[in-house]
């Protein structure tokens, strides 16, 4: 995040320096379509390509049930319609499964006769549909957005899920989220079942919207007590 910082400013500048964002007006524009996931980190399987397989690099067990993705905005996002049909939701999910089901059966069965070759093939066909899947997951985007004026984001937000039975599997079968964690929101699907209304949200950063008519170069010009590049407040000597 640091280098996108540093690459936003440096564009900023450049920008400035073109003369491309006036300072005697207010440009502002919404962006969305951002991605609803990402990848969790960099401990994910990596699915061996299929050629490879074949000549004796095959994986020896079937992919894992979920995909390493956490939300990228917050795990109450909600997707556009289109990519919860096609990819996300519980008819798409059920049919992903029972492929997975049906290969895991063929591989067993394969491997109980010594056919090695057609477990081999059962493997990389599973995790070939595997990786097809999460990069569907991945391209998914979320009904997010963020509002933007002269290079300054002023505020985002989203519209959540406000269904109970798509937020649980969102959270269990998209998420991968454990029971537990998943119980300890029993109180949010629980106030979802008794019907809540669509409804979305914005945050808006005053001090932006302050720097931003103020033509301040920084947050910090605007800010009473702004915090050193270490996140220290130098008033009160916080945090000691």
């Amino acid at each position: 995040m640091a280098r996108l910082g540093q690459a936003g400013s440096a564009s900023l500048d450049q920008a400035r320096g073109a003369a491309f964002l006036r300072r005697d007006a207010i440009d502002a524009f919404w962006v969305v379509d951002f991605p609803l996931l990402e990848a969790a980190g960099d401990d994910n399987p990596r699915p061996i390509p299929r050629e490879q397989n074949i000549k004796g690099r095959a994986h020896t067990s079937m992919p894992p049930v979920h995909f390493g993705l956490s939300a990228a905005h917050h795990p109450f996002t909600s997707s556009g319609a289109e990519d919860w049909n096609s990819v996300l939701g519980p008819v798409a999910t059920s049919e992903y499964e029972a492929s997975m089901a049906s290969l895991g059966e063929r591989w067993a069965a394969a491997r109980a006769e010594g056919d090695d070759t057609a477990a081999e093939l059962c493997l990389s066909d599973a995790w070939s549909g595997w990786r097809d899947r999460r990069r569907k997951m991945l391209a998914c985007r979320a009904r997010a957005y963020d509002l933007v004026a002269n290079g300054w984001e002023l505020g985002g937000g989203s519209v959540r899920v406000h269904d109970a039975d798509q937020q649980e599997h969102q959270m269990r079968s998209v998420l991968g989220l454990s029971e537990e964690l998943v119980r300890s929101f029993e109180h949010l699907l629980r106030a979802l079942r008794h019907g809540a209304p669509p409804h979305a949200g914005i945050a808006f950063g005053l001090d932006r919207m302050v720097a931003l008519f103020a033509d301040a170069p920084s947050l910090r010009d605007v800010l009473a007590f702004p915090k050193s590049s270490t996140g220290q407040d130098l008033l009160v000597k916080a945090p000691s």
